[in-house]
């Protein structure tokens, strides 16, 4: 019986039974077992013992079930009892199905689906609404989060940086060392160096110094030149006066060397006869 004609909180009226005639709200639906609870209509008595001091117990009144068909539905528009068709539910409308009335037509469940609508849209909003805040929660909890894991990393933060400060100024200590170092390797290399450039420029003042010489003797040798010149051509006017001498004295004294040997010839040829008689 999913689909009843009766539903909570429709007014009814008691068509048979002990109670025929009355008429009320329903209060409850049992959908199963297909049995109602209207108000006014079944009153049954039920003793109810204490539980506890403060429970007062007694003989209680309340409103018993009848059967679901036992009622028929006041039509909210016509006042009147009718029956109940079902049709289509415009497209406007939550469900699917409304409930209308037989006599006038009028629908028994417009206010219901509008209240529903609405109590839809107001659990949507609501879920929209704890959504947004459970959103706004973890962002602030992150946030502190955040705030708690800077703070507990700050200190180690501080450490890194110090570390690096002083890394940094171990790294700058070792190049101004190495720079020490190799300024003071420049300057041992310096005084070899100007040694070496005084050395080359004493041999360049040296090579200067005898090319000047040279040149100083070349001009004496070209001043003296021509008193060598001189004194050769009369050395050379005294050996040509000489050797005419010598050949005008030749002649005399080949002329004399002749005599002479041919003296020395006689005297070898008159001694020659005497020595061979000597020896006969």
């Amino acid at each position: 019986m999913a689909n009843l004609n009766v539903r909570k909180g429709d007014n009814v009226m008691v068509i048979t039974g002990k109670d025929k005639g009355k008429s009320g709200k329903v209060l409850a639906v049992q959908t199963k077992k297909g049995r109602i609870y209207v108000e006014g209509v079944n009153i049954v008595a039920k003793s109810k013992k204490p539980r506890s001091a403060q429970d007062k117990g007694g003989i209680l009144k309340r409103e018993g079930t009848i059967d679901i068909s036992n009622v028929m539905i006041i039509c909210p528009s016509c006042k009147q009892v009718v029956r109940v068709r079902h049709e289509d539910a415009p497209a406007s409308s939550v469900v699917k199905t409304i409930r209308v009335c037989a006599k006038c037509g009028a629908s028994l469940d417009e206010k219901k689906t509008v209240k529903k609508a609405a109590a839809k849209k107001t659990v949507a909003k609501k879920a929209e609404a704890e959504k947004v805040e459970k959103a706004e929660v973890a962002e602030e909890t992150k946030a502190v989060e955040t705030k708690v894991e800077t703070k507990k990393e700050a200190p180690k933060a501080a450490a890194k940086t110090a570390s690096k400060a002083s890394t940094a100024k171990t790294t700058a200590a070792k190049a101004t060392a190495t720079k020490a170092t190799a300024a003071k390797a420049e300057g041992e290399k310096a005084p070899a160096k100007t040694t070496k450039a005084a050395g080359e420029k004493s041999t360049a003042a040296k090579a200067t110094a005898t090319k000047a010489t040279a040149a100083k003797a070349e001009k004496a040798e070209g001043e003296k030149a021509p008193a060598k010149l001189a004194a050769k051509s009369a050395t050379a006017t005294k050996t040509t006066a000489a050797k005419a001498e010598g050949s005008k004295k030749a002649p005399a004294k080949a002329a004399a060397a002749k005599t002479t040997t041919a003296k020395s010839e006689g005297a070898k040829t008159k001694a020659a006869p005497k020595t061979e008689k000597t020896d006969k």
